[in-house]
């Protein structure tokens, strides 16, 4: 699936997308926003998923541990960095 996003960062708000795929209680993807993009992999639980990945950004590897639900309208979610918190939400 491939849903559209709205990421909040510590510097602002940004269009994005999230490409997810589950096989099983797996899961695995791509988020992308401004004009970084991380493959990331996790795990699932009904509709909770966790996952992990890292974003190379010119000061170096920027690395997310992240949590979301998978809803009707979307994903909506968050990550941790080391640069603060990250909030996804279903792109309207």
């Amino acid at each position: 699936m491939k849903y559209r996003i709205t990421v909040r960062t510590p510097f602002g708000r940004f269009s994005g997308t999230m490409e997810l795929s589950i096989d099983g209680d797996s899961a695995s993807g791509t988020l992308s926003f401004m004009s970084f993009s991380s493959s990331f992999i996790g795990d699932v639980s009904g509709n909770s998923l966790s996952f992990s990945g890292s974003f190379d950004t010119p000061i170096g590897a920027l690395e997310y541990k992240a949590s979301a639900a998978i809803e009707s309208d979307g994903v909506h979610g968050t990550a941790d960095t080391r640069l603060g918190k990250l909030e996804f939400l279903p792109e309207r």
